[in-house]
């Protein structure tokens, strides 16, 4: 049968930003797990309180994407260096809309952003971030619009994943 191994390299952490708290309200906390140790660690918080974001990391950077902010939906992303002591969040270019409850994903050096709700309706539309260049682009539109759904990025292709669809 097939096994699962987990694994605990020394520099494998699961870090946690945002969300949300007492009575719904979004946070700016951002921890880390270290596996190694079962400790976790306090980390620098959000610029801006977020619920409903997504993460993708490259390399040693971290970006938090969109999100809800407790009056609107959010298009701000973030960065975290994590090859830094005492590093703080830095903002980086937007998104070109809205997004609360996108997918997210890593492909080829490239943050991809699908769907999401803008406050009004789910959204169908794609963007793609370049760390080189600070810019997003507007990528191919899904066919429905999808909230909460996960994208995953396996060999040349990108996959979204479930969740709440909108029908036409």
């Amino acid at each position: 049968g097939t096994r699962f191994t987990s694994r605990r390299g020394k520099d494998e952490h699961l870090i946690v930003a945002g969300g949300f708290g007492a009575h719904q309200r979004p946070v700016d906390i951002v921890e880390r797990w270290n596996p190694r140790t079962n400790e976790w660690t306090a980390l620098q918080p959000l610029t801006k309180r977020r619920r409903y974001a997504a993460a993708a990391a490259i390399g040693k950077r971290l970006y938090v994407v969109g999100g809800y902010d407790g009056r609107q939906r959010m298009n701000s992303v973030e960065c975290l260096d994590l090859s830094q002591e005492n590093t703080t969040w830095q903002p980086v270019a937007s998104l070109t809309y809205r997004r609360a409850l996108p997918g997210v994903c890593v492909h080829q050096n490239l943050i991809y952003v699908c769907g999401g709700f803008d406050g009004s309706s789910r959204l169908a539309s794609t963007e793609c971030y370049d760390e080189k260049t600070d810019v997003w682009t507007i990528g191919e539109d899904m066919h429905v619009g999808r909230e909460g759904a996960g994208l995953v990025s396996i060999g040349d292709h990108l996959y979204c994943i479930g969740k709440c669809i909108s029908m036409q």
